[in-house]
């Protein structure tokens, strides 16, 4: 019977392990996601800006 429940805390204990290990790669991939897409829009909007200024000059010319 003593064995019996040392199995059974044995495979929750790996349960909850291979859980958390799992929550982990989730959040780790989420976050890498979303610097990503932080970093894309960061460099889009820095190779937008000398045009939008340029554009924005030639408005103000006129």
């Amino acid at each position: 019977r003593q064995a019996v429940e040392l199995q059974r805390r044995l495979q929750r204990q790996q349960f909850a392990a291979q859980l958390l290990k799992s929550w982990r790669q989730l959040t780790q991939a989420a976050r890498r996601k979303r610097e990503e897409t932080l970093g894309n829009c960061a460099e889009r909007f820095n190779s937008d800006q000398p045009k939008l200024v340029s554009q924005h000059a030639v408005l103000l010319e006129r």
